[in-house]
């Protein structure tokens, strides 16, 4: 008897949720078939299957978490492909081992060639 009450409980609690949602829906949606699509996807079948799809990547994470398997980095070979591009060596500026980043032009700019001659 109990389970027949919560039965009849939970359709007239959908009933008037759906109801007033399609009401509500009306001023989204302006056809009826965009608005039942929308009550197809807010439907209680669909939502439960929609968490327990999640629920799959959130339970790998949490035995990972559990195992201590989680934080495992692996480095990744840095290849710099574009120092002679990029960078150039100044033994006149800040001593022999400073690197300054360099657009290539034909010669320095007004500023670098200041500094470079009160030296």
């Amino acid at each position: 008897m109990l389970a027949m009450v919560n039965l009849v409980v939970f359709l007239a609690t959908l009933t008037l949720i759906y109801r007033a949602t399609w009401r509500r829906s009306a001023t989204i949606f302006r056809n009826n078939r965009q608005r039942a699509l929308y009550l197809a996807r807010v439907n209680p079948l669909f939502l439960l299957g929609w968490w327990l799809f999640w629920c799959v990547p959130l339970w790998i994470g949490f035995v990972m978490y559990l195992r201590d398997g989680g934080l495992t980095w692996e480095r990744t070979v840095k290849n710099d492909a574009n120092h002679q591009l990029v960078r150039k060596k100044l033994a006149q500026w800040e001593g022999p081992s400073a690197d300054i980043i360099a657009f290539p032009t034909q010669e320095p700019s007004v500023a670098l060639q200041k500094e470079i001659s009160n030296g």
